[in-house]
């Protein structure tokens, strides 16, 4: 039988990507509406790879059912399951993230309390909005830390200045420990020569911006809280409030003040996914699936030749 490349490789590639795609939303989704949409940045991997792995496992041959895999290395891998693997949970994990926040911002419960003196003991939201709420920037906590960026901005150096301000009702602030806690990042991107030969110009430069920034902003007037995500700069906000007079382990929960509609945010991380698939997932899925194609080619002439 001849196999043509874009009908049976490249097509089943792309229907397979997509069938793990939808595969990741639905299990999100469920999250989501359970009021569990913030996973620890380690499972916002781990999960694309294992759904990646166990839907290639079981749909492989139904997908690629008209093409000739070759012999299997062991069990039943085969030699383009390597390709398959690779590139499937790649494209999984850098898509599921702008598509994870769509649909949070989409489907994730609102919770909606008169008070902040409403929020129980060890109790945390997604997303909260209050009709009773204080903030005071007198009462802020500043820290500033500087890492090595990674990503588009590799090779440089990322400052980071973090405020954290403790949230009280309007009717009794400062009588009570903190009901939650807001925080602000700033980040700025220097270079890493300027690092090394100790210039000060970036940093000053930055923690100058920041402060002015924080010190004009109305950090008061906000249409809802939304919660942060479970990673390291979450941990960091936590810490600083810790060390705050009016700290209650009780009430550790962080977030950060939202003006833009969760619809709108929504549809923005939808466009983003697909802006990111056609740059990214689509030239891999090109590339990958001609490396099948001649494989398959090559599997093929292979058999000819032992019959």
């Amino acid at each position: 039988m001849k196999h043509t490349f874009w009908k049976h490789v490249f097509l089943p590639y792309i229907l397979l990507s997509f069938t793990i795609m939808l595969l990741l939303g639905l299990i999100f989704a469920a999250f989501a509406m359970g009021g569990n949409s913030f996973w620890p940045s380690w499972a916002m991997w781990i999960v694309p790879i294992a759904v990646s792995i166990v839907a290639i496992w079981f749909l492989r041959d139904r997908y690629f059912k008209d093409l000739y895999l070759g012999r299997h290395h062991f069990a039943q891998v085969y030699a383009v399951d390597v390709f398959l693997y690779v590139s499937l949970c790649l494209i999984s994990v850098f898509i599921f993230i702008p598509t994870g926040k769509s649909i949070r911002y989409n489907l994730a419960d609102v919770v909606r309390l008169e008070s902040v003196n409403d929020i129980k003991p060890y109790e945390s939201f997604d997303f909260i909005e209050l009709n009773d709420w204080h903030v005071d920037r007198m009462r802020v906590i500043p820290f500033s830390y500087f890492e090595f960026a990674g990503g588009a901005n590799l090779g440089k150096v990322e400052l980071n200045t973090l405020f954290v301000v403790p949230l009280f009702s309007k009717k009794d602030p400062y009588l009570t420990t903190a009901k939650a806690w807001m925080g602000f990042k700033y980040t700025d991107y220097v270079s890493f020569i300027n690092v090394i030969r100790g210039n000060q110009e970036d940093l000053d430069e930055h923690l100058r911006r920041s402060y002015n920034h924080f010190k004009m902003r109305d950090i008061s007037d906000f249409a809802y809280l939304e919660a942060l995500p479970k990673n390291k700069v979450r941990n960091m906000f936590q810490a600083l409030a810790a060390t705050h007079t009016y700290y209650n382990s009780k009430y550790d929960n962080v977030y950060v003040g939202q003006e833009v509609e969760r619809d709108i945010l929504s549809l923005y991380y939808l466009q983003f996914t697909l802006f990111l698939y056609l740059i990214f997932g689509l030239p891999v899925a090109l590339l990958f699936s001609w490396l099948i194609y001649r494989v398959q080619k090559k599997n093929e002439l292979q058999e000819l030749a032992t019959t």
